[in-house]
């Protein structure tokens, strides 16, 4: 199975553009424009909220208003509009989700989370 086909798994299942990213801020598989810099930056932010609290979680070039870490998943979670971010961290990538209008914040991160589980699972 290619990254791709994990992206095309979570499009089918209601989040419509994702990410795989490596912890090192690498870029495995992408539908949502993220840049190399915005995963770095919001990897740091799982250990310093203060980060995300003060610049926000940015995605594509688009800045969301940062709502919540949950330390006991590991994901962050951020908001604008009607559109979104989630991100869920395993022990050697982090899976990102973006939904839009008409996406309900927590189907996404049930999708992110459940990707990332499978990941978990696998040795990811």
């Amino acid at each position: 199975m290619s990254w791709d086909s994990y992206l095309e798994n979570m499009k089918a299942k209601g989040v419509p553009f994702s990410a795989i990213c490596g912890l090192d801020g690498s870029v495995w598989a992408n539908s949502c424009s993220i840049t190399t810099d915005e995963v770095q930056a919001i990897l740091k932010g799982f250990n310093s909220q203060d980060m995300l609290q003060s610049k926000g979680v940015i995605v594509g070039g688009t800045k969301y208003m940062f709502l919540r870490l949950d330390e006991s998943d590991q994901s962050i979670h951020a908001k604008k509009g009607p559109s979104g971010i989630s991100v869920a961290k395993s022990k050697t990538c982090c899976v990102i989700g973006q939904y839009g209008e008409g996406v309900q914040p927590g189907t996404c991160s049930k999708v992110v989370l459940e990707i990332r589980d499978y990941l978990k699972s696998t040795g990811y």
